[in-house]
């Protein structure tokens, strides 16, 4: 078996990520496991990255010990670097209280998780404007009808099921900003009237 550290590049933006590896196959194709460096190759592609063995060992001591010399906190607070956790002990420990790294580390992924978040609501907004959300400008083919129809069919409807679905509707439609997804219109807009299958009637319009 082989010890090595490894040094792994992105060709791209020439960020770097330095990490441990124990193999029976010193040119096998491994090029990291760290959270920002996987992402990053998701993003870039494995072809756009290249890996370096900067040493060899014949122990896993060794290994460990190299690690935590190079993967100090001086090198995972450089932003040239994809690595986040002291070397030497492996695992994700800067996501444990009581790292140094802890609470910056923390803060980097709330402030990522919400600038994905954001991302996503402005898509879906652009969406709404486009018109191409929901069923709008689509309709069900005769085989997804016909499903619909099945699905339906000895479903028991009483009295107090029909009002409280009629009610939970009307309750939506009746709500602020509600975007009808078929029709694309906000609230106060003519809208088409829904209809209950086991009823063959409308929902009163708003």
């Amino acid at each position: 078996m082989f010890y090595l550290i490894y040094e792994t590049t992105n060709n791209i933006n020439g960020k770097k990520y330095i990490g441990k590896h124990i193999t029976s196959n010193i040119n096998d194709e491994y090029l990291g496991s760290g959270i920002y460096l996987k992402k990053s190759i998701k993003k870039y592609g494995k072809e756009n990255f290249s890996k370096k063995i900067l040493y060899t060992f014949d122990n896993e001591n060794d290994m460990l010990d190299k690690e935590r010399e190079l993967v100090n906190e001086e090198l995972i607070e450089n932003e040239n670097y994809y690595n986040i956790s002291l070397g030497g002990q492996g695992g994700v420990t800067v996501l444990y209280e009581g790292h140094p790294l802890y609470k910056q580390t923390c803060q980097k992924l709330s402030e990522s998780h919400q600038k994905r978040k954001k991302e996503s609501s402005r898509v879906s907004k652009e969406l709404h404007k486009q018109k191409k959300i929901g069923m709008y400008g689509k309709k069900q083919s005769e085989k997804q009808k016909k499903i619909v129809s099945e699905k339906l069919k000895g479903v028991p409807k009483n009295k107090e099921s029909v009002a409280k679905q009629r009610e939970s509707i009307l309750k939506t439609l009746n709500s602020d900003g509600y975007v009808h997804p078929n029709t694309g219109r906000r609230t106060g807009q003519r809208q088409s009237p829904l209809r209950y299958p086991h009823q063959g009637q409308a929902a009163p319009r708003h």
